[in-house]
């Protein structure tokens, strides 16, 4: 790995972790084809900011030399040109993923050129990450898939960072969620990955969730202690909104709270999966039919 980011380098990490297989990271292009002719390795993957100049110098080499010239490379940036795309693609770069792509469908591509299935969560679970001004709701449905708990961290790091977030308030919605002390363990990754993202307070943290075993699982681990849940909105509103002015709840709810800022830029990934997508067109074929 090139350059990864956190996401980048501690995700993919650990998912080829899952199948034996060894990553070695490298910060900066100066000494990273020397590190490449020392490993030789099975495929290169590279992280992008903005500037190219320094990646394309280091493709340039790559193909030059015929022990490395073989290589697979895949490169994640930011938005670009089809013409560009075609550039790399001609200094033997094999797949571009533009951010903000969908993780599943990367971790796959990288399985598929190590000949090395890499297995993900297949849980049915909805999660979703938005930001308004400083609140951020997170909303998880259906059940927890630990996949996408893993990158939520991340996700909201994104969007803390992105927007320069002093304080963070999170909001957390568990909905069509039926849990046991079966779900202890993914439970707790799921507030790890809240608690611990950047500059978050446990006391800022609220639950709002019709699910008893949620509120018990908070109540009985004092590691989560601050955390307020709730079985409705308005006793967490005052929490969220600040207001001097007299609104109705709905606007208070809907415009204020819960709706998305025009203004959000994107994160890194997706906590969308390709196959949430691909189920929902199958879904709205079976609509239409």
């Amino acid at each position: 790995m090139l350059d990864p980011s956190p996401i980048f380098r501690d995700f993919v990490r650990e998912k080829l972790a899952t199948v034996k297989v060894s990553v070695d990271v490298v910060q900066g292009r100066r000494d990273a084809f020397t590190k490449l002719l020392s490993l030789l390795p099975d495929l290169i993957l590279i992280d992008v900011e903005q500037d190219f100049s320094s990646t394309i110098e280091f493709l340039e080499r790559k193909r030059a030399n015929p022990n490395t010239v073989s290589l697979p490379v895949i490169v994640v940036g930011p938005a670009i040109s089809s013409e560009e795309i075609i550039g790399l693609i001609r200094l033997g770069v094999i797949k571009y993923f533009a951010r903000s792509f969908v993780m599943d469908a990367f971790i796959k591509t990288i399985g598929t050129f190590l000949v090395s299935p890499i297995q993900l969560d297949t849980t049915p679970a909805i999660l979703e990450a938005h930001k308004n001004k400083n609140v951020l709701i997170v909303e998880a449905a259906l059940g927890l898939n630990l996949d996408k708990i893993a990158m939520l961290r991340y996700y909201l790091a994104d969007l803390i960072s992105n927007h320069a977030i002093s304080s963070p308030k999170i909001l957390l919605i568990f909905s069509n969620m039926n849990l046991s002390f079966v779900d202890g363990i993914n439970l707790e990754k799921f507030f790890d990955s809240v608690i611990y993202a950047p500059r978050v307070m446990k006391k800022e943290v609220k639950v709002l969730t019709q699910d008893t075993f949620i509120k018990e699982f908070i109540d009985g681990h004092t590691e989560y202690s601050g955390i307020q849940v709730e079985d409705n909105l308005i006793s967490l509103l005052n929490s969220f909104v600040e207001s001097t002015v007299s609104s109705s709840l709905s606007e208070l709810v809907e415009t204020r709270l819960l709706s998305i800022d025009r203004n959000t830029l994107p994160c890194y990934t997706e906590l969308t999966f390709d196959t949430d997508i691909a189920e929902r067109k199958r879904e709205i074929g079976r609509q239409l039919h």
